[in-house]
């Protein structure tokens, strides 16, 4: 841990002094940077004793997405956050674990999309029986039949094709569309040959032309899916989808084209990492009634259940007296623990009040709708970095100023997180940090981030390499200094080992016996005060 001790000494010996929100008053530098090789071993302080269990568990708790202190002291002990939480609910607001994984944005779209689809579905339904005469020729008893498919209607032959082993191939025309198809002999003498263009899909889609790869049966499911509920009048889903005008935009109706297209929407990578728990969706970015390229993206189920007709925006009075805003039952039930029957029997006005909650009120502007985007940012960078580890996106944000205000203390750490996957298929963790107490948090956050590179790391397959870590304000409170210098006075040992379980792949599924610290030799605690 040398590379703490350069910041610390840096800071001490250049810092200017400056008062600060606590009152306490700091010497602070502006913009640090330190980088970790964790091949060296696991960057824990030894110059001090670390409280290793409260890296650990905090971590985890960011990683549950939990933003609740209470829960955070009584399953790992854990006490830091106490100081700034809700002393009745031990709430601390939108902060670290709520930016990792859940991400709430609402927005109301005006006017509601309901525009159809003006492209018309153009097919080549001619047919010129001089083009097949024009290949007739040669003695072959197959040139010139013409065929009943049993989906596609007729077809010719229009030309023989001799192979040097085995027997000829042939082509064959659709009368329908025109379309020109290669067969070899034993489909010629069937009524099975499928022209990609004919209409056969619930008598909408169709095929086209493209190449099958390891994505394609699953893409075929879910356009088959798709096209079942908007156009097949006996599927369950029918009257909730094709019964209220929803459709298919006519590009889409083309099975090659969407096969395309649904492979560059947002969150495809997620779709590939996590299943059928991200499906296509048409509602989260726009309130529209078709399914197109520029409507859907593959969302979670979670996000869906956000934007069903069902969740409708509404208001209601506290007990206090304050009126808020929600966009659901659900979110009301989440936020306050109001039962989602009583409420919904209070919009229905089957109820005046519940829990002395009252005037509930659906919000219903015409010509708008609310939506809600649910963004799980730590699921899909790493999904991100299986599938597409060279983009340069796989950047995290916990410094959101949509709901900064919200905040019992806004982020310290974790500005910007960056992964970069080199060509040794080692990966690496950047993460700025606007505010760092050198004394008491950094050391944490350099153990916590080093951390989470390792088991990021794990769960993608691949080797963790570095954390390099950047500081706007780096500073020692004034009550610190003391500590620093005795600190500084001691000669670094030699870092720890931190052992994961291998067997674990999913970062959700870490649990605090999942790690261990071996090797783990240092100097005595150092006291001192946080300030708040």
């Amino acid at each position: 841990m040398i590379e703490y001790q350069k910041l610390m000494r840096h800071v001490l010996e250049n810092g200017v002094y400056k008062m600060d929100r606590t009152g306490t008053g700091a010497i602070s530098v502006f913009g640090t940077q330190s980088r970790y090789n964790l091949t060296e071993g696991f960057p824990l302080v030894t110059t001090k004793k670390m409280f290793t269990r409260g890296v650990i568990g905090e971590l985890l708790w960011f990683i549950e997405g939990n933003t609740n202190a209470r829960y955070l002291e009584e399953k790992y002990g854990i006490k830091f956050w106490k100081d700034w939480a809700d002393p009745e609910t031990g709430e601390l607001g939108p902060l670290y674990g709520k930016q990792f994984r859940n991400i709430e944005h609402s927005y109301w779209l005006e006017p509601r999309l309901r525009t159809q689809a003006s492209e018309e579905l153009v097919l080549n339904t001619s047919f010129d029986k001089n083009v097949i005469v024009d290949y007739l020729s040669g003695e072959s008893v197959h040139l010139g039949k013409t065929i009943q498919t049993k989906e596609c209607g007729l077809c010719t032959v229009i030309k023989e094709i001799p192979i040097s082993s085995g027997r000829n191939q042939f082509d064959v025309k659709f009368h329908d569309t025109g379309y020109v198809r290669r067969v070899d002999y034993a489909t010629v003498q069937t009524d099975t040959i499928k022209d990609p263009f004919c209409q056969s899909v619930y008598g909408v889609g169709y095929y086209g032309e493209f190449e099958e790869d390891e994505h394609t049966s699953m893409l075929k499911t879910v356009w088959r899916e798709m096209l079942r509920r908007c156009y097949n009048p006996e599927s369950a889903s029918y009257k909730s989808y094709g019964a209220k005008g929803i459709h298919v935009h006519p590009a889409w109706l083309c099975f090659a084209t969407f096969n395309k297209d649904a492979r560059t929407l947002t969150n495809w990578n997620c779709r590939l990492e996590y299943g059928a728990e991200y499906e296509l969706d048409k509602d989260v970015r726009y309130a529209a009634n078709y399914y197109s390229k520029e409507t859907c993206m593959w969302s979670s189920k979670l996000e869906q259940s956000y934007n069903t007709s069902t969740n409708r925006p509404f208001k209601c009075v506290n007990p206090a007296g304050e009126e808020f805003f929600f966009r659901s039952v659900g979110e009301a039930n989440r936020k306050f623990n109001l039962n989602v029957s009583a409420v919904q029997r209070c919009l229905n006005g089957e109820l005046q009040t519940h829990h002395d909650w009252s005037n509930f009120e659906y919000v219903c502007e015409e010509g708008k709708v609310c939506r809600t985007r649910v963004i799980d940012q730590l699921k899909e960078v790493i999904a991100e970095i299986k599938h597409n580890p060279n983009s340069r996106r796989l950047v995290i944000s916990l410094y959101n100023p949509h709901e900064l205000d919200k905040m019992n203390l806004p982020p310290c750490h974790g500005s910007v997180i960056q992964f970069f996957v080199d060509d040794e298929k080692r990966l690496s963790l950047h993460m700025y940090q606007r505010s760092g107490d050198v004394f008491i948090g950094v050391p944490v956050n350099i153990a916590s981030y080093s951390l989470l590179l390792m088991m990021v790391a794990q769960v993608t397959g691949y080797t963790p390499h570095e954390f390099i870590h950047t500081i706007g304000d780096a500073h020692l409170y004034s009550n610190h200094i003391e500590q620093a210098k005795l600190q500084l006075s001691r000669e670094p040992l030699e870092s720890p080992i931190m052992k994961i379980n291998p067997n674990i792949k999913n970062i959700d599924d870490f649990k605090f016996t999942d790690f261990e610290l071996v090797n783990y030799e240092c100097y005595p605690a150092i006291k001192a005060e946080i300030a708040v």
